[in-house]
């Protein structure tokens, strides 16, 4: 990219935004640091340039002053400059990785599907993929809970997720390339043996994954789990 500039221009920027190195973009990202940076070093000029491209919309001051106050997160008030607790970060994690997952079935699904829908009528659509309980009624993308109960894909009885992987066969049936005919057969069936059921939940995820590479170049993200793991 530094070869593309003016030489003229590089001289009279001087150290641009992007001569920042990771170890500055993480100090960019550090409250600190950042509204105190060296004038004249790549951070000061880097913020420089964010308050010219935000003009009075970007207030660091107000940002800074905020800073020093305790902030919530999940319920949980977190004193300045502290972490919020495992349990907290344990949520925050789930809720990320349960909206990236959704996202791609979301993305993948307007990419995929053969026939043309409405809002309201895409998330009613993928809805029965869903644990009703975890999102609002017609936004998939909104996250309810805090995942302390594994549901939906992931729920702990194979019956009950037998359930939402059927759902998802249903979606992908309407794809093209469509899911495997004896795929979709097995998932249309109303009773089913735990070998069978193994069997379905497996191929339903290789097409998921397989689509998902081919058609968006993403790598799948799992429905998640909440991890158990205490640090203490």
């Amino acid at each position: 990219m530094d070869r593309d500039l003016d030489p003229a221009f590089t001289q009279a920027v001087g150290e641009a935004p992007w001569k920042l190195f990771t170890k500055d973009w993480k100090n960019v990202l550090s409250a600190q640091q950042t509204m105190h940076a060296r004038q004249g070093g790549p951070i000061a000029f880097a913020m420089d340039k964010l308050q010219k491209v935000f003009g009075d919309r970007l207030n660091l001051r107000s940002i800074e002053s905020r800073l020093v106050l305790p902030y919530r997160v999940l319920g949980e008030v977190v004193q300045p400059g502290c972490m919020p607790s495992p349990n907290t970060l344990k949520s925050l994690l789930y809720r990320l990785q349960e909206v990236a997952w959704r996202k791609d079935l979301l993305d993948l699904d307007r990419r995929a599907r053969t026939c043309i829908l409405t809002a309201a009528q895409e998330a009613m659509r993928l809805q029965p993929v869903f644990e009703s309980s975890t999102f609002f009624e017609g936004d998939v993308l909104t996250v309810r809970g805090l995942g302390m109960v594994n549901v939906g894909l992931v729920a702990d009885d194979w019956r009950v997720r037998a359930r939402y992987v059927k759902a998802l066969a249903r979606v992908m049936e309407l794809w093209s390339p469509r899911l495997w005919l004896d795929v979709a057969a097995t998932a249309r069936q109303d009773r089913m043996s735990y070998k069978v059921f193994e069997w379905l939940e497996q191929q339903v995820a290789i097409f998921y994954c397989r689509m998902l590479q081919h058609e968006l170049g993403r790598r799948a993200i799992a429905p998640p789990r909440r991890s158990n793991y205490d640090p203490r």
